[in-house]
């Protein structure tokens, strides 16, 4: 019971703050979820970058989009990966199978299940993705990318996806223009 009670009151702390991180960022909470929306409407994989120091709340904004009726219901698959350290492509792409097909196609998922899915590589991985998000438009956010490196496995990983909007979130710059293009790249500043 005290336990239970603990973790209720440390998963409503972290509401708060994630909610206290969110104060003043509707303009830049609306100007993603505009950009994200108007990325679904083109036939070609989109990247949409979010940068800026550790702390500022990067994370609670983007999930905060992500969760909104709007831009769930545009996308007929979408998944949300923290990309860990160390990094390991086959992780990474098996979380977002897990979340991307097996979680929606359940029922019609006969000859990929789960077990079968944690035997996977890389390739079959890719080749799951591709087929299963077919004709679906797809939302990937990728949470904390950390390195250059980090991107250029993953990025082609992901070319059998098409009608694809990434949002990835990083704290560095460099990372945020290496992926997408300038105008999908937004810095969030420290609030004043």
């Amino acid at each position: 019971m005290v336990v239970q009670e603990r973790l209720t009151r440390t998963n409503t702390l972290a509401g708060y703050l994630d909610d206290f991180q969110l104060i003043g960022r509707e303009k830049e909470k609306s100007d993603i979820a505009e950009l994200i929306e108007e990325q679904a409407s083109t036939q070609e994989s989109q990247v949409i970058a979010v940068w800026g120091m550790g702390g500022l709340g990067k994370t609670t904004l983007i999930k905060d989009v992500y969760q909104r009726q709007g831009v769930s219901n545009t996308f007929g698959k979408h998944a949300f990966v923290t990309v860990l350290r160390p990094f390991k492509l086959e992780e990474l792409l098996r979380s977002l199978v897990l979340q991307l097909v097996v979680r929606e196609d359940a029922l019609d998922f006969a000859g990929d299940t789960q077990k079968n899915i944690g035997l996977m590589g890389v390739a079959d991985l890719i080749e799951v993705l591709g087929r299963r998000s077919e004709g679906k438009r797809c939302l990937i956010v990728l949470d904390d990318l950390s390195a250059m490196v980090e991107w250029d496995k993953i990025s082609p990983s992901l070319h059998e996806i098409k009608n694809l909007v990434i949002v990835i979130t990083t704290r560095r710059e460099d990372i945020a223009k290496h992926c997408c293009q300038k105008p999908k790249c937004i810095r969030l500043a420290q609030r004043s």
